[in-house]
């Protein structure tokens, strides 16, 4: 097998979500997508496949058009191949199967029309692979799609057989599979060259076929810590690059061109799955650690290689358990891809365009990036459901058990503002400005997360070398480690609160206070009156204290008229001692200021308590202003709600928005609030 060679397959993953900010694509497209074209197009013989999202496309076309002239020139020298995915990169197996077809066509076309190609390959977004997915790419037409290695080892095929491509099919149309190999994604390119020279070398003399696939992230020549300075200041690009054209053994190749000289090894079917760390970040925390845990035992022992093949961890779609806000948004993504596919007037398009937009991926979901724990990420969603939304439709009053949890909402709208509510806790779950596309109730609940049990505390850590984000120690400051607070109730809004009559803010904040109700998080009964756009909820329930425990009961009533909602609270019981009400309000925003008569707090910082019949909010971000109107003079309490979560470069603590707290004496009484929305 000396005289065999071996195919480098390299292919560059390259995106950035919908919603992200501009720096972050100048900084990626000035540290990783142009440096990185600009050293291989000096070496035309080394071949490799690029893929570019959506969102990426846009950017290059409206900021910096001579990249995709350099893209243009390398195709011509087919020194590239360009392959797809859908258009805004969603996970496919995600949402709706036309709407597949749109994102899918939408790549399509527009290679086309830029480039004069069109790909026949596909990147598999987070290669999160369902069989209802595979029927799609191959009524399509595409030729290939790029997996995991770790599809194809739960499918019972050996590691050595994996260096190459099969086939798989769906009612006999067919299309080939190739495995990125787990090895190279963690070589290349944080090991030296020489070393990753000797694993092709591995390659060539032991395994019986000769591809060697690798697909990955572009973002990780030159985004990643510490990459920009190994890979081009220090010079890895270009000595692996020369090292391999020189070489005896080791030829480069696009994907497709490959197929068109090889056969494949055979056929296949492969499971539902992701790669193996999608696994870890899917499962339940808790569940997570006991994974994490089992996996350390069998590396310690030696036993985890040779046994990878039996060992799953959760699949993508575990995310919409995990976390009910990436569900909600999940589940708002489907209503409004009914509403816009069933549209058929001239606004269609551009609904269609937001719609897409909508469905990027990163939001939905979170490991090792910030994903779903970023605000803009997940209001860049909202945003373009919420557009959509507007363009195909007028007043909406639904009810249904809309996000598949065994109790029903009510989801209202009208050209001003939306309102979703829930029975299974009596909550609000959507408070949307439809004419400023912005769900206020978009806040994120703190979660433990696996990854929270190897949190140090570091007054000042610095990663001084570079390494895969997947071996990035975590570090924390005391004032970050005193937010790793666990809410024990979803962060919604319209609850309802008994407390002891010494709770304060603070104990709110840092979850230390005592709730004596079951108000909270429990099921309340759902009445609706469409033609007063009027929601009603009740509870029969209790108090629960030292002294004993009373009946009581809790009605809430929501109407929506215009750019304001009101609420009413009507609780009936008697206690024989003095205890206080709240109702907290979990909202969405970016920097506000608020404004309780004479003060003002700014409220991305501070946490206050204050007294009042009126709090105003104003966010110079979005260009809101929100007015709470109370009945009477009673407590207002807000405080900021931050989340911990890892990242690239380590642990970021995300303000997510604030609580707002309206507390008065719990007595047989009335409360009314309402809240306007202004621009």
């Amino acid at each position: 097998m000396k005289n065999k060679k071996v195919t480098l397959l390299l292919g560059l993953h390259s995106h950035q979500p919908v919603g992200n900010f501009d720096f972050v694509f100048e900084e990626a497209y000035r540290k990783s997508y142009l440096p990185f074209m600009e050293v291989a197009g000096k070496y035309p013989d080394f071949k490799f496949t690029v893929h570019f999202t959506g969102a990426l496309w846009e950017f290059f076309e409206d900021k910096h058009p001579e990249f995709m002239d350099i893209i243009g020139e390398m195709l011509a020298k087919n020194q590239i191949e360009i392959v797809i995915s859908g258009f805004y990169e969603p996970v496919l197996a995600a949402i709706p199967e036309m709407d597949r077809r749109h994102q899918i066509k939408k790549s399509l076309s527009y290679i086309k029309k830029k480039f004069g190609t069109r790909p026949s390959g596909l990147w598999l977004t987070e290669r999160v692979f369902e069989s209802d997915v595979l029927k799609t790419l191959v009524d399509i037409g595409l030729s290939y799609v790029v997996v995991d290695d770790y599809h194809f080892l739960q499918a019972g095929i050996s590691d050595r057989n994996l260096f190459g491509y099969y086939y798989t099919e769906s009612e006999g149309k067919k299309i080939g599979v190739f495995p990125i190999n787990q090895t190279l994604r963690y070589l290349i390119p944080f090991k030296k060259p020489e070393e990753i020279m000797d694993y092709l070398k591995w390659v060539r003399d032991n395994a019986p076929s000769d591809a060697a696939c690798i697909f990955d992230d572009g973002e990780k020549f030159g985004v990643w810590p510490g990459t920009f300075e190994w890979v081009y200041e220090k010079g890895w690009l270009k000595e692996f690059i020369e090292l391999v054209l020189a070489s005896d053994f080791v030829e480069t190749d696009t994907y497709s061109g490959y197929m068109k000289k090889r056969k494949p090894l055979g056929r296949v079917y492969l499971p539902s799955s992701s790669y193996f760390e999608m696994g870890e970040w899917s499962l339940p925390s808790d569940v997570a650690v006991k994974f994490t845990d089992f996996v350390d035992y069998l590396r310690k022992n030696r036993m985890f290689e040779a046994n990878r093949m039996f060992i799953k961890g959760g699949i993508w779609k575990n995310f919409l358990v995990k976390y009910t806000e990436a569900n909600i948004m999940h589940k708002k993504m489907i209503f409004v891809s009914n509403l816009v596919n069933s549209y058929e007037g001239s606004k269609k398009g551009r609904a269609l365009l937001h719609l897409m937009r909508g469905q990027a991926n990163d939001a939905y979901w979170h490991g090792v990036f910030g994903g779903l724990y970023l605000p803009h990420l997940r209001r860049a969603v909202y945003s373009n459901l919420l557009t959509a939304e507007k363009m195909v439709s007028r007043d909406i009053f639904v009810r249904d058990d809309m996000d598949a949890d065994g109790y029903d909402e009510v989801y209202m709208k009208n050209s001003k503002l939306s309102v979703g509510i829930t029975a299974k806790d009596g909550s609000i779950y959507e408070l949307s400005s439809m004419e400023k596309g912005i769900n206020f109730q978009d806040t994120l609940t703190r979660r433990f997360e696996h990854y929270h049990k190897d949190v140090e505390v570091k007054e000042e850590g610095k990663q001084d070398e570079a390494k895969s984000i997947h071996e990035i120690k975590r570090y924390v400051s005391s004032r970050v480690k005193k937010e790793m607070v666990y809410d024990w109730y979803e962060r919604r809004s319209l609850l309802f609160h008994i407390l002891p009559p010494d709770t304060t803010v603070s104990m709110l904040r840092y979850m230390k206070f005592r709730e004596l109700g079951d108000f909270v998080n429990m099921p309340y009964n759902l009445r609706t009156d469409r033609a007063k756009r009027t929601i009603y909820l009740h509870r029969n329930g209790g108090i629960y204290t030292e002294n004993g425990n009373y009946p009581f009961e809790v009605a809430k009533k929501v109407v929506l008229d215009g750019n304001t909602v009101s609420f009413t609270l009507n609780t009936k019981g008697r206690v024989p001692f003095t205890l206080l009400s709240g109702v907290e309000f979990n909202l969405h925003f970016v920097k506000p200021v608020f404004r309780l008569k004479d003060a003002e707090y700014h409220g991305n910082a501070e946490m206050f308590e204050g007294k009042g019949d009126m709090l105003v909010i104003e966010d110079e971000y979005f260009g809101i202003k929100l007015e709470f109107v109370c009945s009477e003079e009673c407590g207002i309490w807000v405080y900021p709600v931050y989340t911990l979560s890892q990242s690239e470069s380590g642990m970021d603590m995300v303000y997510q928005g604030s609580s707002i707290i309206f507390t008065y004496p719990l007595k047989h009484k009335i409360f009314n609030v309402s809240l306007k929305m202004e621009e």
